[in-house]
């Protein structure tokens, strides 16, 4: 988190805790699925396409993202 205060500044996030799907398959897919958190930091004004959709436009390869977390003065 403060790498991505570093890199960022002071923006908004979405946190979202992910568990094992609760469908007929659970028991299936408990040997392969972890819990996880997915933090989603907030770059931009959600505009037509992700109001509608729920699909966020990501504006930067991920690549180049994990280099600047990567080089951030923390």
């Amino acid at each position: 988190m403060a790498r991505l205060d570093a890199v960022l500044g002071c923006v908004q996030y979405n946190y979202f805790l992910h568990s094992v799907p609760h469908d007929p398959q659970q028991q299936a897919n408990l040997a392969s699925y972890h819990w996880h958190v997915e933090i989603t930091p907030r770059t931009s004004i959600p505009n037509g396409f992700e109001l509608r959709s729920g699909l966020f436009v990501i504006t930067i390869s991920p690549e180049v993202a994990a280099e600047k977390l990567r080089n951030a003065e923390i």
